[in-house]
């Protein structure tokens, strides 16, 4: 992500291996009070629950 590899990225999203987060996955997580692991790489942040 950091190093612009458009075609990683595009291939991890159609295997769902990284998401954009919509307001129905923050429902859920705070419903199981969901922990996470953050990675800040401007302009992202990249979230993984912790288990």
């Amino acid at each position: 992500i950091s190093e612009d590899e458009t075609a990683k990225v595009t291939t991890w999203l159609k295997l769902a291996d990284l998401v954009k987060i919509e307001k129905l996955h923050a429902i859920q997580w705070e419903n199981k009070e969901q922990q996470f692991e953050a990675l800040v790489v401007s302009p992202f942040v990249l979230c993984r629950p912790v288990s």
